[in-house]
């Protein structure tokens, strides 16, 4: 689901800002999945994804978990109409005490052994994130041509 707002910059280029929700990935009432930004080129800012599908927490493990908010931030790219490859900084929640070598082994199998910069990986007690049982959280940002 795409809505739209136009902003007008000081420089008056118009951008159009999209909010971005995946079918396959059950809604927030908080927050919009993601945000594609329209001008020059198009920017998209994927909100915090965890391991969440449609029949609750997908997996109890941290690389489980990885794999599975790498998967939703997959599926909210395509909604925008992008990709991983498209990806040029995201940044990971993990819970604190986990062995992180579970999250970058996962982020190895997306991206290969060359990834976009990463804005590094976050001990967090488990009260830091959305829900107990989630051990991660991943947000990305995305930039494509013009849209």
């Amino acid at each position: 689901m795409l809505r739209n707002r136009t902003v007008w910059l000081l420089i008056q280029q118009t951008l159009t800002v999209e909010y971005i929700e995946s079918p396959t990935i059950p809604p927030n009432p908080g927050y919009s999945q993601a945000v594609a930004v329209q001008g020059a080129a198009r920017t998209i800012y994927v909100g915090g994804q965890n391991a969440v599908g449609p029949k609750g927490v997908l997996g109890n493990d941290f690389g489980t978990q990885t794999e599975a908010a790498l998967a939703n931030v997959e599926s909210v790219l395509g909604e925008a109409g992008a990709g991983l490859e498209h990806i040029v900084s995201w940044s990971i929640l993990a819970v604190e005490g986990l062995s992180l070598a579970d999250g970058f082994a996962a982020f190895q199998k997306a991206w290969g052994r060359r990834g976009p910069a990463r804005a590094g990986a976050h001990g967090r007690d488990r009260g830091g994130l959305a829900s107990p049982e989630f051990r991660c959280e991943i947000s990305a940002v995305a930039v494509t041509g013009a849209h």
